[in-house]
């Protein structure tokens, strides 16, 4: 059911979020996937505070970055 929320679609459109406990978990993490080869390309990640974001390899690097300002966008926003 695609409603066209970013945060809704997650890993279905094209991003996950993996949370932490703490910022130093989550660098760890996000260290970890910097230096992990994907065999069928490259994938983008961000640190986010206590967040890793991540997007699919399938994605090209211009979608990558527009997922990931979106991803940024939406959990950053005051409510």
């Amino acid at each position: 059911f695609d409603t066209g929320d970013t945060v809704d679609l997650g890993n279905v459109g094209g991003g996950t979020v993996e949370t932490f406990a703490d910022e130093e978990s989550a660098n760890n993490r996000y260290q970890y996937l910097l230096n992990t080869p994907f065999p069928t390309g490259i994938e983008g990640d961000c640190l986010l505070g206590t967040m890793v974001l991540r997007t699919s390899e399938y994605l090209t690097a211009t979608e990558q970055k527009e997922l990931t300002d979106a991803m940024v966008e939406k959990l950053t926003a005051l409510q």
